[in-house]
Order: structure tokens, then C-alpha cells, then sequence
């Protein structure tokens, strides 16, 4: 799609960020604020993102109060998820505020939540540019977002502590990671970390017949726990001691029944059976120590336990990685909008910083995560610009798969 242009004078801009915060925001709010004010525009801190829009919280940033924050994980200017934001009212309110504090046009660094509050703007008449900032790598149009490396490398070094003790008692651990939208962050991890197995919804989604049909959860798929179980048994035999075994936040949860004990008002028991919802990492967990019980008289012959890290992967001191793309990132942005451009999205494609609409973005995401159609895209886009999504869902999800394969090849 072509972008939207909007040619104005820019006295002030806003800069906020939206939705989980990550390492590398800071930086990017930093560049924002240095670029803006070198070519005359001052710039305002919306503290609590879309939050501190409605509500007017925000602060005058300058080139020194931006000083000392690069090295420093999270977001100085904090995060938030504001509902109210997200109805009409809500839109009206923050554009109301903005007129009142003169901000001409919006940075607004995060995930797809933070776009969409973007474009509402735009289409209300203030210009904006988003930039992607998530740990879960998850935006679609982007190669890369701010956060994932430093979450990577928080992930590998929990995940050698883990290997450590895995080899000195010959276990397995299954560390959960997080990514409720994407596996991006279990996948690369897991070939770093070099885990026997990295299961993600992207390569082990639920069957189309399975017999749990709530949506929200699934049954254990057994067939792979199996196949998984005989991996390590013949790795055990080669003699290999420890076993990582990566399992993506995005799996759906197991519903599974247990058996619980009861008690009526005189204190006798009875066995109750009690449906319970437990993460896949879990199921899978239990099956293996289970199954290896089974097959050794009640003793596991590789006992395997379940780690769940959560949200020690968000915060950090960024990496190198994260604090260079953030900086030219929110240069970026910045030049966007002097050209008088808006309802764009500053991206990484092929190892260029460019920019992409932000309604096609937001878009191909969709269609990357199964969560729009082709038929449903024809009434809003050009076949050009149908063609030019799918081209991009094609080639992410190939390379996606490529680095599993790999990794299947190189596991033990």
C-alpha cells in the first residue's frame, strides 16, 4: 500500500511506549528525543503509553534527561494496556489532549496493540509511526524487534545454568518460554542452547480432530511425546547425559482429568474426578516421567523436570543488538516524519531499515498467524498487495521452518 503523506509543520511530538516492554526501548525513545530536537521539534514524554494519553500524563523530554538510559532495560517512560483507548471515546479523548499539549504527531514504540492505537490516531487526524518493539519477534512485516536478542540471551544463559545441573544428574529439563503469539524466541533458543527438541504450535499445532473441543485448549499429542521419548532413550544408549527441551508459550494449555480425594461433612473420602487445565511443558513433563517409570520398574531412567523462566526474559540490560536497531530505528521514525509521512511502521527487512504501512502490516500478521483469510483481505487490498503479504507470510514461515529442521538435524 502506498503511505499516507501529510505535509506540516512539527512543533512537538509525543513518544510512548505500548504493551510488554523490552530491552532496547529506552534506546529507542532515546534516539526519538535527539533526532526530533536536533531539527528544531521538541519532544514529549507520554508516560503509560495510550494510558497517559487520555489521562495527560507526560513529562518535556530533553537531550539530557535521555542521558544514562541506553544501558537500561524496560521503559523509563512506562507501559500500559489501556481498554479504554481502545473504543472510540477513548481515541476522541487522547486527540483532545493532544490538541491541549500541541503534539503534532506520535512515536509509538511496541507490539500490534500499540499499531492499531496508532492508526486510529493517524486516521484522527495525528500523524503517527510506530516502531516494533516486542520480545516475541512477532511483528510479521519486520525481520527483527526491539527486545528479542537481549530475551535471547537471557534464555541461553538460564538455559546453560540448567544444562549444567541436567548433565552432572542426567536429566531433562523443560524450560517454557515465553511468546504467546509466536515460537520465535523458543526456536532460535533452543538451536543456541542446542535442545534435543523445540516444540512450538507453529510445528505441533492441535489436530483438527481432536477430541477436546474447547478452543482455548488441547490434548497431549502423544504420537510426538513418543517419538520424542525414543530421541532421548537412543541418545541415553550413545550416551549422551542431559537433555533441553524448549516448549513455546503459544502452545495451548492440556486439559487432562486427575484423580482427587473428596471429603463429606462426617470425613469419609471418596475419589473425585477433577478437570484441570496445565501447560503443554507440563503434560509433557508428566508423560515422559510417566512413560520412563513404566519401562524401569518405577524408577525414571531420565528423570525430567519443567522450568518455566517467565518474566525474567522481559527486563535486562540490552545488547549490543538491541541498542543499535533501536537507535536507528527511532532516527528513522523521526525522518518519516519530517518527510510528512505517517500511519507507518519503522521495519528491518533483509538487514535495511525501511517502513511499511501500518493497516498492511498489521494485516499480514493476521494472515501470518492464521487469523485472516485471503477472501477477507480482497475486500480492504489490492491483488498487488495481496500478493506482496503472501509473499512475505511465504518466506517467513520457510525460514522459520528451515532453522527447525536444522535443529532436528543437529539435536541428539
Amino acid at each position: 500500500m502506498e503511505s499516507k503523506t501529510q505535509k506540516r509543520v512539527f512543533k512537538n511530538i509525543g513518544v510512548l511506549t505500548g504493551g510488554g516492554d523490552s530491552s532496547g526501548m529506552n534506546a529507542a525513545v532515546r534516539a526519538v528525543t535527539r533526532s526530533a530536537i536536533a531539527r528544531g521539534v521538541n519532544v514529549i514524554g507520554i508516560k503509560m503509553a495510550y494510558r497517559g494519553l487520555i489521562d495527560n500524563i507526560t513529562e518535556q523530554l530533553t537531550p539530557i534527561s535521555v542521558s544514562n538510559i541506553i544501558n537500561r532495560g524496560g521503559t523509563f517512560i512506562y507501559s500500559d494496556r489501556c481498554k479504554e483507548f481502545n473504543s472510540p471515546e477513548g481515541v476522541k479523548r487522547a486527540v483532545e489532549i493532544c490538541g491541549k499539549l500541541g503534539i503534532d504527531g506520535i512515536v509509538a514504540i511496541g507490539g500490534d496493540g500499540t499499531f492499531r492505537g496508532a492508526r486510529d490516531l493517524t486516521h484522527s487526524g495525528i500523524p503517527c509511526i510506530g516502531i516494533p518493539a516486542t520480545i516475541d519477534n512477532d511483528i510479521t512485516a519486520s525481520d527483527y524487534s526491539i527486545g528479542f536478542d537481549t530475551a535471547l540471551n537471557t534464555v541461553i544463559a538460564v538455559a546453560d545454568r540448567l544444562h549444567d545441573t541436567c548433565e552432572s544428574h542426567g536429566r531433562c529439563n523443560i524450560i517454557e518460554i515465553m511468546g504467546r503469539g509466536s515460537g520465535y524466541l523458543a526456536l532460535y533458543s533452543g538451536i543456541a542452547c542446542g535442545a534435543t527438541e523445540i516444540i512450538t504450535n507453529e510445528f505441533l499445532p492441535k489436530k483438527a480432530d481432536d477430541s477436546v473441543t474447547d478452543p482455548n485448549a488441547r490434548s497431549l499429542d502423544e504420537e510426538h511425546a513418543k517419538a520424542l521419548l525414543d530421541k532421548m532413550l537412543k541418545s541415553r544408549q550413545l550416551g549422551k547425559r542431559s537433555f533441553l527441551i524448549m516448549v513455546a508459550e503459544n502452545m495451548l494449555p492440556v486439559k487432562t482429568t486427575i484423580q482427587e480425594t473428596g471429603v463429606v461433612a462426617d470425613g469419609r473420602k471418596f475419589p473425585v474426578s477433577v478437570v484441570k487445565l496445565v501447560s503443554y511443558g507440563e503434560a509433557l513433563c508428566e508423560y515422559l516421567n510417566k512413560q520412563m517409570e513404566l519401562m524401569n520398574s518405577g524408577k525414571s531412567i531420565i528423570e525430567t523436570k519443567f522450568m518455566r523462566p517467565s518474566h525474567i526474559q522481559r527486563g535486562g540490560v540490552p545488547t549490543f543488538r538491541d541498542r543499535a536497531i533501536s537507535s536507528l530505528m527511532g532516527d528513522k521514525a523521526i525522518d518519516l516524519l519530517m518527510l510528512g509521512k505517517s500511519n507507518l511502521v519503522v521495519c528491518m527487512r533483509k538487514d535495511e531499515i525501511t517502513s511499511m504501512d501500518i493497516d498492511f502490516a498489521l494485516e499480514v500478521d493476521r494472515l501470518f498467524k492464521g487469523k485472516t483469510t485471503i477472501e477477507a483481505l480482497e475486500k480492504d487490498f489490492s491483488a498487488d498487495d495481496i500478493e506482496k503479504m503472501k509473499a512475505i507470510v511465504e518466506e517467513k514461515r520457510a525460514s522459520f521452518y528451515d532453522i527447525y529442521d536444522v535443529n532436528r538435524t543437529i539435536s541428539l
